[in-house]
């Protein structure tokens, strides 16, 4: 990967994370840190990863005529790429958004 395609993993998964565990702080103060970083970290990337299984079963069941040339193959390469991408986004955030936390509880 380079540098910018890590940029925009780091965005994807730290971004989103970082406010939505803002928000569920203050709208469910009740519930543990892990509980809100771990809900909030998960909903981009399961996203991603939803749609990334959606390409790779639709590639993995179609038939060899309607492939072409690899097509099938490229196209489960890149689903693996992308959901190992969202994978990486998801710890990342998930590390931001507690480490956030955790900076605002300590007060």
């Amino acid at each position: 990967m380079s540098a910018i395609e890590w940029l925009e993993v780091l965005a994807l998964g730290v971004v989103p994370a970082v406010l939505a565990s803002l928000g569920l702080h203050w709208w469910r103060p009740g519930w543990s840190r892990t509980r809100k970083t771990l809900i909030a970290a998960a909903i981009v990337p399961g996203a991603i990863v939803a749609l990334c299984a959606f390409v790779f079963f639709n590639a993995a069941m179609s038939s060899a005529e309607s492939c072409g040339v690899d097509a099938c193959g490229m196209a489960i390469g890149a689903a693996m790429y992308v959901a190992f991408a969202a994978g990486i986004a998801f710890l990342l955030g998930w590390a931001c958004a507690y480490g956030l936390l955790r900076l605002m509880d300590r007060r």
